[in-house]
């Protein structure tokens, strides 16, 4: 049974007093929030994953990394392969709670990513034995982190965290994935399909290419596509936990096509019925300042045990 929680959010346009009051709040409700849960355990290992075709960086440049390390995490480096094998750039292993960023090839099929995030997380694995796992995706870096855990059931995750990620599926990508089809169609008809392969290497439309295949893979979920496969599989013992931006705020030019507040709630896939927890906070589809101490309160009040079949609503909102 879903439990809502009276709300309030500091948005990061100006500087004021309700912004300061708005914060104070939210650290409440978050506070209320680890004492519905279950009994306590530490998160130790976090790994941060990119969102549609961004650096794994962005999470450092968004400040998060940095409000993480500020509320006594260590920052691990970012996690990349090369003729050594599997390394972190930049960090130390040295703390007892550890945060990775990582280099995922987010323009590739999300097959391959699962072939690289899975190098990843064997190599914390096995760099930090006993240690909790927890995967905290942004937009479609959530949908890589589910496929990996359904496709590698045999590598340990205690937590999974989504933020703002396509679950059930973008309206856009099924829009975008039809024009560029139509457009690459014209092109061949028009000029020989020679030329329209000329114009695409010499142009760059590779690029939009890749961008339409991996937004096929993003299509609303239905019969026969990647989501209505991801989301109809068993998915193994683990905490689940989805933070929803509020898309009442148009985003950018695309507004609500960008991305639905339920596609976003994990708790609507099939296959996790009355095992997620939704927690509203943000308006922004992109990662911004006030992720990072957000991220820290939330880490700090996670749980290793499962939830029972329940679910809580803690929105987050401006006055």
């Amino acid at each position: 049974m879903a439990t809502t929680l009276p709300s309030t959010i500091a948005r990061r346009r100006r500087r004021s007093p309700y912004r300061l009051c708005a914060r104070s709040v939210a650290i409440g409700w978050l506070a209320i929030v680890s004492v519905l849960l279950a009994a306590p355990a530490r998160a130790d290992v976090a790994v941060l994953l990119p969102g549609f075709q961004t650096d794994g960086r962005v999470w450092r440049e968004a400040g998060v990394v940095g409000a993480l390390v500020d509320a006594g995490w260590t920052d691990g480096g970012h996690l990349r392969i090369d003729g050594d094998g599997v390394g972190a750039r930049g960090g130390d292993t040295g703390g007892a709670r550890t945060v990775y960023t990582a280099a995922i090839p987010t323009f590739a099929p999300l097959a391959d990513q699962v072939t690289v995030l899975d190098r990843y997380l064997r190599h914390l694995v096995e760099a930090h034995p006993g240690e909790s796992l927890t995967l905290v995706g942004h937009s479609a870096g959530g949908v890589l982190a589910r496929l990996q855990m359904v496709k590698h059931p045999d590598v340990p995750v205690a937590t999974l965290i989504t933020i703002a990620s396509p679950h059930l599926g973008l309206e856009v990508a099924d829009i975008a994935a039809r024009l560029g089809g139509e457009l690459m169609q014209e092109l061949a008809r028009s000029l020989g399909e020679p030329m329209a392969e000329e114009l695409v290497r010499r142009f760059g439309l590779g690029v939009a290419n890749d961008t339409l295949s991996l937004l096929g893979e993003l299509a609303t979920e239905r019969p026969g596509n990647l989501l209505h496969w991801l989301n109809h599989q068993p998915h193994p013992p683990a905490r689940y936990v989805a933070v929803v931006r509020d898309t009442a705020t148009p985003i950018g030019f695309l507004g609500h096509l960008l991305l639905s507040s339920r596609s976003q709630d994990m708790g609507n896939v099939e296959a996790l019925h009355g095992r997620v927890t939704t927690v509203r906070f943000g308006e922004d589809h992109l990662l911004t300042a006030d992720d990072g101490p957000f991220l820290a309160r939330l880490l700090g009040s996670l749980r290793i045990s499962r939830l029972p079949s329940q679910r809580h609503d803690l929105a987050l909102r401006s006055p």
